[in-house]
C-alpha cells in the first residue's frame, strides 16, 4: 500500500479533480440495488427483484450444512460491506456474489417445507 502510495503521490498534482470517497452508507436499498443490477433478476421490476434478494439470502440461511453457513456469512459479509461503502457507481461490485446470491433460490422449496413443520410444531 505504502509502494502504491508513493507511486500515486508523484504524478497527482494539486489541481487534479478529488474522488468522492467511498464512504456513502447506502444502506439496505444500496445492498438490493447492488444486487439486483448485478444478476439476471435486473430485468425485473425493482420491487420483484428486491424480494427476489431477500428470498435468496433466506434460501441459504435455511440450508442447514456447513456449506450453507459459509454461504450465508459470505453474501451477509458482502451485504454490509456494500451497506456502507461504494457509491451508485460501483454496482459492478456486486458481480463478486451477485451468481452465488441466486443459488439461493434454489434452496427456497426445501426452506419452506422446514419452515412449514415448524410452524406446524408450534401449533
Amino acid at each position: 500500500m505504502w509502494f502504491h502510495a508513493a507511486n500515486v503521490a508523484a504524478v497527482v498534482r494539486e489541481g487534479d479533480p478529488a474522488s468522492p470517497g467511498w464512504l456513502t452508507t447506502g444502506g439496505w436499498q444500496g445492498f438490493l440495488r447492488t444486487m439486483r443490477m448485478t444478476s439476471a433478476i435486473r430485468v425485473l421490476p425493482d420491487w420483484i427483484g428486491n424480494i427476489s434478494v431477500i428470498l435468496a439470502i433466506f434460501g441459504w440461511i435455511s440450508w442447514r450444512s456447513a456449506t450453507g453457513l459459509f454461504g450465508a456469512l459470505l453474501l451477509l459479509g458482502y451485504g454490509v460491506i456494500f451497506m456502507v461503502f461504494g457509491r451508485t457507481d460501483n454496482f459492478y461490485w456486486g458481480l463478486l456474489v451477485a451468481p452465488l446470491l441466486l443459488l439461493g433460490l434454489a434452496f427456497l422449496p426445501r426452506a419452506f417445507v422446514d419452515l412449514r413443520a415448524a410452524l406446524a410444531q408450534t401449533r
